[in-house]
């Protein structure tokens, strides 16, 4: 057997004694390499490559769908002085606000302390608290003798679902499994944004943000500030909760005034269940069906 007179093995003499690759190599950077090998190589890298480039679109795609439903809190008017829409149990304020030039409700998810005093509530700071969590408030309303109202109902049970009582044409809440934090303003403001709390927050608000029905609560959004503690917007419900209409002694409480109730909660259920992926209330109750006040 001949020794080969090429310095690299995978080349051979040609007829004119030049050294080139042998058959199914080819020179690379001055290097025969085989034709197979590179081939692979390189299909992997163009697929890493459009790989990355897919998930960076997906992922702009999605921040700028988030970016709908994220509020900045400069965006965010409380006018001189707060009006105190309500205040649940854990002391957590629902305030009203102007957004874009809507008024509308905000209230803390979680993590707000018990405030020492109520000051500066408006005229309906009295009414049913905007609740997440489906605690009642603390100062139940009793709406107008004429009062109606159709009802808004939404009570999300996926992962974390958003309980209101609260808004301006009457819906119901939706009931909310996020963690919440019995510390003070001090702590968890920062740590709020854990990796399990903001996937919680953001797909729900990926869902309920995109729920358009005339009895089901419109989420307006949520502020999301690392040194605040998340505030979720939604429309206000100035008649109250049914569950203060039925406390209120001077409502002739008939069949005339409850029929449009329950269509109202009829309704925004057969909205939510008929959905592409259903959607269950988890926590359907008297207190979480908002009215409005315009008997409609």
């Amino acid at each position: 057997v001949s020794a080969n007179p090429c310095e690299h093995p995978h080349e051979k003499l040609d007829t004119s004694g030049v050294c080139v690759c042998r058959q199914r190599y080819f020179r690379f950077q001055g290097v025969c390499t085989r034709l197979g090998t590179f081939l692979a190589v390189a299909i992997g890298i163009v697929v890493a490559l459009c790989i990355a480039v897919a998930a960076l679109y997906v992922r702009r795609r999605v921040q700028q769908a988030d970016a709908l439903w994220m509020i900045r809190w400069d965006e965010l008017d409380f006018g001189p002085k707060r009006h105190v829409l309500g205040e649940g149990s854990t002391g957590m304020q629902t305030v009203l606000a102007n957004f874009r030039g809507l008024s509308v409700a905000v209230k803390p998810l979680w993590g707000a302390s018990r405030p020492k005093k109520a000051q500066n509530r408006s005229p309906i700071a009295t009414r049913e608290a905007f609740n997440f969590g489906s605690r009642r408030s603390t100062s139940p309303h009793s709406p107008s003798p004429n009062l109606r109202s159709a009802s808004k109902d939404t009570d999300l049970s996926f992962q974390m679902s958003i309980d209101s009582s609260y808004s301006d044409r009457g819906a119901a809440s939706t009931a909310t499994d996020l963690p919440k934090s019995n510390n003070s303003k001090g702590r968890g403001k920062l740590r709020w944004a854990s990796g399990r709390k903001r996937a919680e927050l953001y797909t729900t608000m990926r869902v309920t943000c995109k729920l358009r029905h005339p009895c089901i609560l419109q989420v307006m959004g949520v502020v999301v500030n690392e040194k605040r503690v998340p505030r979720i917007v939604t429309e206000v419900m100035y008649g109250g909760s049914l569950l203060s209409l039925i406390r209120n002694d001077t409502v002739a409480f008939d069949g005339e005034l409850l029929w449009p109730i329950v269509r109202g909660v009829l309704n925004g259920l057969e909205y939510l269940h008929f959905s592409a992926k259903p959607i269950v209330h988890g926590k359907l109750q008297a207190s979480n069906i908002m009215l409005d006040g315009f008997c409609q």
